[in-house]
């Protein structure tokens, strides 16, 4: 009796914040299931035989270009420092 008039403070935003987080439960429980299954029935996942990956498609300037060193690995050997020890 003495928590009685508590109840009738409930906002309809509340009321409507509540119905949505357990719908969006109830749709995540649910979708979760379905994946569950799908990947369950089918047993494990192996890449597709007889497929040939779509061939990689490169220009002749593209071809052109030859690798550059950054230096960073350079900078990186060469420095005794070590940012990460004080």
């Amino acid at each position: 009796q003495q928590y009685g008039h508590y109840v009738t403070e409930v906002s309809p935003l509340q009321v409507f914040g509540l119905i949505a987080s357990i719908a969006a439960v109830c749709t995540l429980a649910m979708w979760s299931m379905t994946l569950h299954k799908s990947l369950t029935k089918a047993g494990p996942w192996r890449p597709r035989h007889g497929r040939s990956p779509a061939p990689i498609q490169t220009s002749i300037a593209a071809a052109d270009i030859d690798r550059q060193n950054s230096g960073i690995v350079m900078g990186r050997s060469s420095s005794n420092i070590s940012h990460y020890v004080s």
